[in-house]
């Protein structure tokens, strides 16, 4: 599956759950997550990938980077994963 699909069906499903979900670009700055998802206060980030693929170095040291700020970050390529992590990090049973 592409990353662009699994972006755009876990996107789907986050709204139908009142998560916000939103494209995240930092213009400047390459290795920067691909979404940011806000629910009650919270913040999470998400980086996308095809299945089988891992991020780059440069979006290894940019996740690393985040996380280190406390930020709630990760990488997935599948949906299943992004659905399990980010009712965790929000505290969420669905």
């Amino acid at each position: 599956m592409l990353e662009s699909k699994i972006e755009r069906k876990f996107t789907v499903w986050c709204e139908a759950n009142g998560i916000v979900a939103r494209k995240y670009t930092t213009p400047g700055r390459n290795g920067s997550p691909d979404h940011i998802f806000f629910y009650k206060g919270r913040t999470a980030l998400i980086e996308f990938k095809q299945p089988t693929k891992t991020p780059d170095p440069l979006q290894v040291i940019e996740l690393g980077i985040l996380e280190e700020a406390g930020i709630d970050v990760t990488w997935v390529d599948n949906v299943a994963d992004a659905k399990e992590w980010l009712c965790d990090v929000f505290d969420i049973e669905i």
